[in-house]
């Protein structure tokens, strides 16, 4: 399971829901991306990868420790 971004906790202490800190990343660098370099179909799917690619260079400095990144699901 991948760390939250927004979790919620229940009140027995269990994390549920929120959003993937790697899909938050990727949404913030795509917004970044498309402010600076601008929207065309035609370049959707080279904006989402780039996204992505930011988001993962993010987790690896956020989340450096291979054991932990093993726990988390990002490997």
């Amino acid at each position: 399971m991948h760390r939250k971004a927004f979790p919620a906790t229940r009140k027995d202490g269990m994390m549920i829901g929120g959003m993937d800190l790697r899909e938050y990343y990727a949404a913030k660098a795509l917004q970044g991306l498309i402010a600076h370099n601008g929207y065309t179909p035609e370049v959707k799917d080279v904006l989402i990868k780039q996204a992505f690619e930011i988001a993962d260079a993010m987790i690896d400095v956020k989340v450096p420790d291979t054991v932990e990144r093993v726990e988390l699901g990002y490997t």
